[in-house]
């Protein structure tokens, strides 16, 4: 009697320490989900942020009745086409005129031509 009194503690304790691993593990999948959520979200935040950086330059020079010249950094790649600025997979509109252009991360100028486009260029 004395021996199966001790199996039926060894069996609920090793109970005990499935349940407790199962909660460790779940409370392991939530959290690493929770982080790639997080790690997206600040993907598309500075996306966005990068994007309206590249609208919001566009349109004060186009809006300028002077040629003035703005420098610029970008950290991430983008694209000035047709009238939308494109930046991974977030895009957004411009008012204004620009030339159509693939912006780098680095430092840029954007000017106004004697035409009245915005044009972008790599500062060296």
């Amino acid at each position: 009697m004395i021996s199966g009194f001790r199996a039926q503690i060894s069996t609920e304790a090793l109970f005990a320490v499935v349940i407790i691993l199962i909660i460790g593990l779940v409370i392991s999948v939530f959290a690493s989900l929770k982080s790639s959520e997080s790690s997206g979200l600040f993907t598309a935040f500075s996306e966005k942020a990068e994007c309206e950086k590249v609208s919001s330059i566009i349109y004060s020079l186009s809006n300028s009745s002077a040629k003035p010249s703005v420098v610029f950094d970008l950290d991430l790649n983008a694209s000035v086409l047709n009238g939308f600025v494109y930046v991974g997979e977030y895009y957004c509109d411009f008012l204004g005129s620009a030339s159509d252009a693939n912006i780098s991360s680095g430092t840029w100028i954007a000017s106004k031509n004697s035409q009245g486009v915005v044009v972008f260029a790599k500062v060296a």
